[in-house]
């Protein structure tokens, strides 16, 4: 993952949520983005789908896994809007 600047950024995963974040950094590309001005709405339900089926993920954890996906997509959406708020204001 890169920084806001670009540069790498290093981040502890435990291991109990390292499933989760693998499968978060590989949604990285599967954001809806609204056109009008280019601001992420959340991402492609289908794609999780897809990243499900493609890493042969059983259906029973599924759900699990789509909670913490789902609280990873809030969290992110909460920084991307406050970043836009803030290049907006300059």
């Amino acid at each position: 993952m890169l920084d806001d600047d670009g540069t790498d950024a290093d981040f502890l995963v435990t291991s109990a949520n390292e499933q989760v974040v693998n499968l978060f950094c590989s949604l990285s590309t599967a954001w809806r983005v609204d056109g009008m001005d280019g601001h992420r709405l959340g991402l492609d339900y289908p794609a999780i789908v897809a990243v499900f089926s493609i890493n042969n993920i059983k259906k029973k954890r599924r759900p699990e896994l789509f909670a913490g996906l789902q609280n990873m997509e809030m969290a992110a959406l909460r920084i991307f809007n406050e970043q836009a708020k803030a290049r907006a204001e300059k």
